[in-house]
């Protein structure tokens, strides 16, 4: 009856790229985010994240409503954080060393680490890798291998220590896989960046 034929229409309506964005493109209802979620706000910058979020005129909170019934993302998921640490990744390799521009990076990559270690849980990364199944561990294992690879934490641009082998150079932020921790910079600060933000050890 009328109840299946709704179904029908949302479904339909869902898969539908009909959905203004605040860059002024169309999308998917579940390609987006509610604009509401906190973390994403500090995760993108100011005036940022015009891709992530349905336009102006669909922000309205009847409307998001109707739009999360469709699909629209209402947390922090792993697309999230691989566009935002792609967006870091592509930024910083144009951006002028010490411009305004490098430290709103920085905090964006700061905001990143944090929500990273707050929904380590549900972004699957504390989840053994036994207990996945094939598509999961699969799914996992590329996440991870492409954030290894981008270039999005913050790291120190000067030796903390005078003693401390150091190579000069590079931008504010590198990739993980070429970073290592303050605590064990001693054993690879020459030929790694160094992390600037204290990471949990767990």
């Amino acid at each position: 009856g009328l109840c299946r034929e709704d179904a029908r229409f949302f479904d339909r309506l869902a898969h539908l790229a009909f959905l203004p964005t605040a860059a002024c493109t169309l999308a998917r209802p579940w390609e987006l985010y509610d604009p509401s979620i906190p973390e994403l706000e500090a995760l993108v910058g100011p005036g940022g994240g015009s891709e992530l979020y349905p336009s102006a005129a669909f922000c309205k909170p009847e409307l998001i409503a109707t739009l999360v019934h469709l699909g629209l993302r209402t947390a922090l998921d792993r697309p999230a954080v691989l566009k935002v640490a792609r967006s870091l990744s592509a930024a910083v390799g144009v951006c002028d060393a010490g411009r305004p521009e490098e430290s709103q990076l920085v905090a964006r990559g700061r905001a990143l680490l944090a929500a990273l270690a707050t929904h380590a849980r549900a972004l699957g990364l504390l989840q053994p890798a036994a207990s996945m199944d094939a598509a999961l561990a699969e799914a996992t294992d590329a996440f991870v291998s492409e954030l290894r690879a981008l270039s999005w934490v913050p790291v120190m641009l000067e030796s903390p220590d005078p003693h401390l082998p150091w190579a000069a150079g590079g931008p504010a932020l590198a990739a993980p896989r070429e970073t290592c921790l303050e605590r064990t910079a001693p054993l690879a600060s020459y030929g790694m960046r160094v992390c600037s933000e204290e990471v949990p050890s767990e």
